[in-house]
C-alpha cells in the first residue's frame, strides 16, 4: 500500500511541475505588456547609451542620457537630455536646446518645431523610446508580422528576455528583423538590434544601454541647458518638414524642370566666392543642408562619392547652408566628416528663391542654367538614382 501511494504521489508531481514552470515562462505578448507597464511606471531614468548605425559606413554615438516623463501633455512627452561629443542637447517638452561649448553658442528652438527637432535629430537614437511615453513597445512591434520569445540572454551583464520580431514583403521574404532584450527583473528594455532591407540594401541599427538607474531625482533645469557668460544665444528656428508643423505656411513646390535657376553670388567662408553663372557650361548639383540635420548627414557619404566620381566630367557639387552661421564653420564640419566639396554660407535668400521647405533638398542644374532635376528629403538608393541621372544628362547637350 505504501509503495502504491508513493507511486501515485510521484506521478502527480510530474503532472504539476510543468504547469508551475510555465507560469515562470511568459509569452511575448505578456512581456511586451509588462515592459510597457514598467516603462510607464518609471518617472525618470538615467543611463549610458551606445547607438550604432551601419549601412555602407558606420556611425556610432555614445553618451549619457537622462529622461523624465511629464505629467502634462506635450508634443514630445518627456524631458530628455544627452551629451554627445561634448555638445549638450536637451528638450524640456516645449523647447529644443543644443549647447555647443566648442563654439560658445547656445541654440534654441522655442516654437512648435521642438517636437520635429526632437524626433528628427539623428543622435536622439541614444534615447530608448519606450521611456519617453511617445512610443510603447507594443506600438513599435505593431508593424511586425510575427513576434516571439526566443529565450534568455545576457545584455551588458543583465539577464534579459529576448524577443524577435519579423516583417515580410509581398513575396514572403523578411524585410525587417528586430531583437529586443528586456530585463527579467525590472522588465525595462536594455538593448535592441534591427536589420532592415531597403531596395536590396541592408541597414543595421543597434542601441545598448548600461548603468540604468530608474526613478532618480532629476531637476527640470538640467533639460534646459543655460548659456554661460560670453556665449551667443540663437533663437532661429530651422524650417520643419511641412507635415510636422501645420501652423506654418504650406510648402511651395520646388522649381520645375526647365525653369531657369535663380542666379547667386556667395562666399564659402574660406575666402572663395562662387556664382552660378561662373559654372555655366557644366552641370551643378546643389545640396541644401545644415549641421544639425541628421538626414542631411546620412546623405553626405553618397554625395561625396558622386562628387569624386563626376568631378573630372564637368559636374560640380556645392553645399548650400541657409541655417548655420559662418562662426559654426560648416566647411570645417564637412571636412571633419571627409566631405571635400565646398558649402556656400549665407544662403537664406537663395533657399527662399529655390523654394526650400525640407532638408536635405537637391537640385541638378544643366549646362544652360536650367533645372534638370530636384529631390526633397533623404531616401535609400539616392546615390544610384543620381548616378543614373547624371550619366543620362552627360550624354545630352543640355
Amino acid at each position: 500500500m505504501k509503495l502504491r501511494i508513493a507511486l501515485v504521489f510521484a506521478f502527480a508531481t510530474t503532472l504539476v511541475v510543468p504547469e508551475v514552470r510555465c507560469a515562470w515562462q511568459p509569452d511575448a505578448t505578456d512581456i511586451i505588456r509588462r515592459c510597457d507597464s514598467a516603462c510607464m511606471a518609471t518617472a525618470s531614468v538615467q543611463y549610458n547609451a551606445t547607438f550604432t548605425y551601419v549601412r555602407r559606413d558606420t556611425l556610432r554615438y555614445t553618451g549619457p542620457v537622462w529622461v523624465a516623463r511629464m505629467k502634462e501633455d506635450t508634443a514630445v512627452g518627456a524631458r530628455v537630455r544627452y551629451v554627445l561629443n561634448g555638445d549638450i542637447t536637451g528638450c524640456d517638452g516645449h523647447t529644443f536646446y543644443t549647447r555647443y561649448d566648442r563654439l560658445h553658442r547656445l541654440w534654441m528652438d522655442t516654437n512648435a518645431n521642438a517636437s520635429y527637432r526632437f524626433k528628427r535629430n539623428m543622435s536622439v537614437e541614444l534615447v530608448m523610446r519606450p521611456f519617453t511615453g511617445n512610443w510603447t513597445l507594443r506600438q513599435l512591434m505593431a508593424r511586425m508580422l510575427t513576434v516571439e520569445l526566443v529565450g534568455r540572454v545576457s545584455a551588458a551583464g543583465i539577464d534579459c528576455y529576448r524577443l524577435r520580431a519579423v516583417a515580410l514583403d509581398d513575396c514572403g521574404d523578411p524585410t525587417d528583423t528586430s531583437f529586443w532584450d528586456i530585463g527579467t527583473r525590472d522588465l525595462l528594455p536594455r538593448h535592441y538590434l534591427e536589420t532592415l532591407r531597403i531596395s536590396g540594401e541592408m541597414h543595421r541599427m543597434e542601441l545598448t544601454i548600461t548603468d540604468v538607474a530608474a526613478d532618480v531625482a532629476l531637476h527640470p533645469d538640467i533639460f534646459a541647458p543655460s548659456a554661460p557668460d560670453g556665449y551667443a544665444i540663437a533663437y532661429e528656428p530651422v524650417p520643419p518638414l511641412p507635415s510636422s508643423a501645420p501652423e506654418h505656411e504650406p510648402e511651395r513646390e520646388l522649381l520645375r524642370d526647365g525653369t531657369t535657376a535663380p542666379e547667386w553670388l556667395l562666399p564659402t567662408g574660406d575666402g572663395h566666392v562662387h556664382s552660378l553663372s561662373d559654372m555655366r557650361g557644366g552641370i551643378v548639383v546643389l545640396d541644401f543642408w545644415y549641421i544639425r540635420c541628421g538626414w542631411c548627414l546620412k546623405a553626405m557619404p553618397a554625395l561625396e562619392q558622386l562628387h569624386l566620381k563626376y568631378a573630372a566630367r564637368g559636374v560640380s557639387f556645392l553645399g548650400m547652408d541657409p541655417v548655420d552661421k559662418p562662426g559654426e564653420d560648416p566647411n570645417g564640419f564637412l571636412r571633419s566628416r571627409g566631405v571635400t566639396y565646398p558649402t556656400m554660407i549665407g544662403t537664406r535668400r537663395v533657399a527662399a528663391q529655390y523654394h526650400i521647405s525640407m532638408f536635405p533638398t537637391l537640385y541638378v542644374i544643366g549646362r544652360d542654367g536650367t533645372v534638370l532635376y530636384s529631390e526633397e528629403g533623404y531616401t535609400e538608393g539616392m546615390e544610384e538614382r543620381l548616378s543614373a541621372l547624371l550619366d543620362e544628362y552627360l550624354r545630352k547637350k543640355r
